[in-house]
Parts: C-alpha cells; structure tokens; sequence
C-alpha cells in the first residue's frame, strides 16, 4: 500500500508552464529497484528511503539527520525531481496504520443537495 501510494503521489507532476505525467510502469520499477536494494543489502532493511517516505522538506532540511541515506535521496528519489518537486507537508500519519485505515472527513451526500 504504501509504495502504491508513493507511486501515484510520482504520477503527475506539474511544474511552471510544464506537466508531466509519468506511467505507472515507470513508477513502478523505479519503487522496485529500490526493493531490490534493500534486497541485495544495498539499503538498510530498517532505515530506508522507501519506509520513511515521502520526506516533507521540514524533515529535509532539519539540522539533524539520523539516517543512513542520505538527504538527497529521501528529497530526490528519481532524478526528474531535481526539476519538479512537490513538497509533502507532512510524513505519514500514523504509519502503516495509517496507510491502510483511511478516514474520510467529508460532509454525508445529502449535505451536497
């Protein structure tokens, strides 16, 4: 769930006077070669930019950092976002729980009438 959410937050970015879609193919194997990282003992099984992402930019360009990656792969996980960032404003909530038990906070339909 949560690489299928890193992978649609990745699908459409827009930046001045430009939009750029990427496949869901493309999304896809970017997230599974850094699975196969951790895999080949690459990345750290525990402290992975793939488990904390995404990296809102107060947790970026906060003086400490604690992680065995480094800041630039948790801000710039493919090499397009060098040109086209979107800044999450916040982490994930709740973690995995978080993920998998949405609320939805919206007004009942009959508001909507």
């Amino acid at each position: 769930m949560a690489r299928e959410g890193r992978a649609f937050a990745r699908s459409c970015v827009e930046s001045p006077g430009q939009r750029r879609a990427l496949t869901r193919p493309t999304l896809l194997i970017q997230i599974r070669e850094e699975i196969r990282a951790i895999e080949d003992g690459k990345a750290d099984k525990a402290d992975n930019p793939l488990k904390h992402a995404p990296h809102p930019i107060h947790v970026v360009a906060a003086d400490e950092w604690t992680h065995k990656y480094s800041r630039s792969e948790a801000a710039y996980p493919a090499a397009w976002l060098h040109d086209a960032k979107f800044w999450p404003p916040v982490a994930r909530i709740d973690n995995p729980y978080g993920d998998r038990h949405l609320i939805c906070t919206c007004p009942p339909m009959s508001e909507m009438e």
